[in-house]
Parts: C-alpha cells; structure tokens; sequence
C-alpha cells in the first residue's frame, strides 16, 4: 500500500512538469576496438516508446538495447529519468556524430539531441592487453587449395581472462576448419612482456577466385586490477573491473586464382597439393569371376577431404567397382597423411593380358601445374574359371530317349474271392489339406523364385544394386535430418543432409561415382549435366551452401531458416526420385 501511494505520489508531482531527454557517449574518447555506450535518458516520464538502434557506418551496435528507470523525490519535489542504452564498438578511427532523433511520448514531442565524439586509435597499453595473431602460408592461393594457418590469441599475464568467445572470419572468399576447445596453451615473451596464448590450427580454403581480403576477429573481456585509492594505504585493497575488447588480426589482401583450364588432364580429380601416387595389386594369378584389390595411395600434403576417386575408366573385359576410401592423417588438422582408394576388379574373360594403365593427376600449388603419375600397366596371368557352364545340362542324348529293348512283364495280381463293397472317396483336389499344402508350396516357389531373380539383378546390374543401397542411405538420413531439425540441432541437421543429397544426385551421374567424395562443385555439374530443372539445381545448391557455412565457417541458421530448408531438403528428395523414375 505504501509503495502504491509513493508512485501515486510521484505520479502527482510529475504532473504537469516538462518532458525532455538528452544524450551521451561514454566514455567520451572512444578508442578503436574497446566497448563504448550510447544512451538515451528521458526526463520526467516513465514511458519509454520503442527507439530504433543506431545504425552508422563505422560503428557496430548491440542489436538490444538495456533499459533502466531511475526515480526520486528531493525536498518534495520528484524526478524520474528512463534510460535505453546500446553497447557499441567502434572499427575505424575518426570523427562521428550519431544523429538526433524525435520521440512522441505521452503526447509529447520530445526531441533528442545529437551526439559528436571522437575515435582514436587504441592505445598503447590498452593495445598490449590482448592482441590476435594470424599465420598463413604466402600465397598465390587456388580455389579448392587446403592451406595450413594458425591463430593465436595473446593476453597479458597479468590480466586474466573473464569471457572469450570462438574467432570470426570476415569475408566470404575463403571457408575455415573449425575452432576447438582446446587450443594449444602455453606461456611466452613478446616486446618484453609475458603472455598467455591461445593457438589454434587450422585449414583455410579459397571458394572464390578474385581480389579477396582476410582477417579473424574475436571478442573477449579481461579483467583489470585497480586499485581503490578512497580508502587508506592500510586498507587499500586491490580490486579488478571488466573491460570487453574486440580483437582484429591484420589484414591480409590477396588475389585468388582458379585453377588453369590450359592444360588439366583428363585425370584430374580435385586433388591439389604435393602427393607420391602409389598403386598396389593383390594378386596377379588371376581367375575368371575371382575378385582381386586395386589399391591407389596419395601420400603427402593437399586438400585430402575435396579430392575426389581417380576414374579408372572403362576396362575391357573388367567390371570396377566405386572403390572404399579411408583417410590416416598425420597431424591434427588433416594437411597431411595417407587417402587409400580401394578398387575390386573381377576379370571376365582368360584373354585378358594386364591390368591397364593408369594416370592420376594433382595441381601442384607451389610449382603452379598439373602433375600426372603414370602407373604403367601390369601384366597378368587369368585362368578360366574352375565352374565353367555345363551345356550337357541342357540337352537331351538320344540314347536316353532309346525305348527299345525287352519289357518287364507286369505282376499278376491275386485273384480275391470277395471283392468287398465299394465306397465312394471323394475328389483329393477338394480337400482342404490338400490344397493348403499346396498353396504354400507355390508361395514358397514364387518367393525364391522372386528373392533369386533380386539376388541375381543385383550381382549383375551395378547401377540397380547402387540405387537400392543409396536408396537405403537416402531414407535413413533423411530420417536423421529431421530428428535434428525438429531439435533445431542445424549441425546435426547439415551432417545428415549433405548425405542424403549427395547420395541422390549421385545416381543422376553418368559414371558410377562415390557419393561421400562429391563436392559442391561435383553435384552442380551433375546436376547441368542431368538437365534437372532450374529450380531444383537452386534449392539443392543453398543447402549444400548452408551445410558448408555451417561446418566450416560456424554459422548457425535461424530457428524459421532451418525449418525452411529442411522443408525445402524433403521437397527436393522426393521431386529428384521423381525424376530418377
């Protein structure tokens, strides 16, 4: 009751005073780089009307801004200030005014002032708090090139951290590996001081070639001593503020190019970086129907997770398979190791004499070229098969249809004095047993029948048996995709897609391909290729956008944009079975 009369009684005092608001900036030097505020105090009105955010070149605003309200009553005379403040950070230095702005309130029209401050550039000793440190390899850089980089955050010893968020890239012409949680730590001196670092390895990857740009950022707040100097030397404790700073590393400009048209061997499957290209028969005593390992090894460093199976091609008198892939690395972010492509082969015919040549081929990024392994052909030995087809089995030898010859008598049968009465038996064809016996016989005939003839078109129709597994794959991660988007787990989400879209688009492939190698670039052309229709190419081409921004760069989809697309994954799945068909 008592709080209810103190309003009321505000509320009274206040009627009839003037409405008015100001504006300000603090602190009132900005500094390039550390968090600021702007607020809006309105005086004399516990209203506060909806006030759009600030937007200026140059300046980055809070989205949201914090709202207080502030009442009081001195010598009988009230006063209440509302207050909305945005927290903004500055990215260049400079002068800059944030315009002013009239408010209706109650009524009223109340009128903002404008604001003027300044920008300056981060100060010496606010600039050796913390700092972002970016290494990258020189360039010229290849679209589809992995390019090793690191990035370390550096923050004094003195301070300690109170907040750190992941790293940012700017720009869109390169994608990054993601960042963990667990970076490299340790302790080092840098310009006399001593700081703890944050190191993190990674893999760049140009997407677009052209003039480009590349920087990280990150935010972090880091708390500060300070020492209370209204108390006694005795009492003079020491206490800590918060100081939030964004983080920029410097900025690299660079131009990346596309990988020559001039020259690229047929050959070529995406593989750029330095590789030795090793092949491997398992056997080569060989026999008609018996299948032996083809195994092709890139060993080195390159772009390990976008290469795609080297094409072996059509082989007389060979059926390939898609091969089995399995990637070693030999460091922490997957520049280096050993990809193992492992290809069945099953002769088909004793006159075949080798296995063929082969050729893979790489960009090389430091000597600017394609380089192509030759792998000479391999004589071999192929046997017929030890089951040949007896053509006996179908044919008829007159001397088993020969009918002539002596004919056994038949027996005598007794002759019986009472031949009894006769009783009528019925027909066996109507009765039950009989025919229930029967009916499933003939279903367990038409069900093997049925089960073999699968069977068989599966062995011998490679591009049946591929559907129907890919089929298999589709359902089951479609099903996942849409667990992890009713969860709105878009990470999730993105995993299963990618998959489900890969698999389908690889059976519009004209040669057989392995669904899980296929990149953006890989489904597109497919896609040209199958002369799916615009519409398709597009919906397809965003999420596999998506789920590349997602796993690479850390963008995370709005709750309505992952409900779109998973609409849009579904749609599309059942419109290219449509097609297939």
């Amino acid at each position: 009751m008592l709080c209810g009369a103190g309003l009321l009684l505000t509320g009274l005092a206040l009627h009839g005073q003037n409405i008015s608001a100001k504006a300000d900036v603090s602190p009132e030097v900005v500094m390039e780089g550390v968090s600021a505020e702007y607020t809006i105090t309105i005086v004399n009105s516990s209203r506060l009307p909806d006030i759009n955010t600030p937007r200026i070149e140059g300046l980055d605003f809070d989205d949201t801004a914090s709202t207080s309200s502030f009442r009081q009553i001195v010598n009988g005379r009230a006063s209440i200030e509302t207050r909305a403040s945005w927290s903004f950070e500055a990215t260049r230095t400079g002068s800059f005014t944030i315009p002013g702005r009239t408010l209706r309130i109650s009524g009223e029209e109340v009128r903002v002032p404008p604001v003027s401050f300044e920008v300056v550039p981060m100060g010496e000793e606010t600039r050796s708090r913390a700092f972002l440190q970016l290494e990258v390899t020189d360039g010229p850089y290849f679209v589809g090139q992995a390019i090793p980089a690191k990035l370390g955050l550096f923050v004094r010893n003195d301070l300690s951290l109170a907040n750190i968020a992941f790293p940012e890239r700017d720009g869109d012409a390169f994608l990054n590996g993601e960042f963990d949680n667990n970076p490299r730590r340790s302790r080092v001196r840098l310009k006399g001081r001593i700081y703890e670092s944050f190191v993190w390895d990674f893999i760049l990857t140009p997407i677009k070639a052209g003039p480009a740009t590349l920087q990280f950022s990150q935010q972090v707040a880091v708390q500060i001593p300070v020492s209370d100097n209204s108390m006694p030397s005795i009492f003079n404790l020491r206490r800590s503020r918060t100081e939030e700073l964004t983080l920029r590393s410097d900025l690299i400009e660079t131009n990346v190019r596309q990988l020559p048209e001039e020259d690229r061997p047929d050959s070529f499957s995406d593989a750029v970086g330095e590789f030795d290209i090793t092949a491997d028969l398992s056997s080569r005593d060989l026999q008609v129907g018996e299948p032996i390992t083809l195994t092709l090894a890139l060993e080195g460093q390159g772009n390990f997770d976008r290469m795609a199976p080297p094409e072996l091609g059509d082989w007389e008198n060979w059926r390939v398979y898609q091969p089995q892939v399995e990637f070693t690395p030999s460091d922490e972010v997957g520049h280096e190791g050993r990809k193992v492509f492992e290809y069945i082969l099953i002769p088909r015919s004793p006159a075949i004499e080798e296995i063929p040549e082969i050729a893979v081929s790489s960009f090389n990024p430091e000597a600017r070229a394609y380089e192509t392994t030759i792998i000479e052909a391999e004589p071999v030995t192929v046997k017929p098969s030890d089951t040949p087809l007896d053509s006996r089995s179908f044919s008829f030898d007159e001397e088993d249809n020969d009918t002539s010859g002596t004919r056994i008598p038949e027996s005598l049968l007794p002759i019986r004095p009472n031949v009894g009465f006769l009783t009528p038996s019925g027909s066996t064809w109507s009765r039950p047993a009989f025919i229930l016996g029967n009916s499933a016989l003939a279903a367990l005939f038409l069900f093997l029948g049925i089960w073999n003839s699968r069977r068989q078109r599966l062995r011998h129709d490679q591009r049946h048996a591929r559907r129907q597994i890919g089929n298999r794959r589709i359902r089951s991660a479609l099903e996942r995709a849409r667990e992890a988007a009713a969860s709105e787990d878009a990470g999730a989400f993105y995993k299963a897609a990618r998959p489900a879209l890969q698999e389908r688009l690889s059976l519009f492939a004209r040669q057989p391909v392995e669904a899980r190698t296929l990149v953006s670039s890989d489904c597109q052309q497919i896609m040209q290729e199958a002369s799916l229709p615009e519409s398709i190419r597009t919906d397809c081409l965003q999420i596999l956008a998506a789920a590349d921004a997602c796993e690479f760069a850390g963008l995370q989809p709005t709750s309505e944009a992952l409900s779109r697309q998973a609409a849009d994954l579904e749609r599309v799945l059942v419109e290219l079975n449509r097609l297939q068909k």
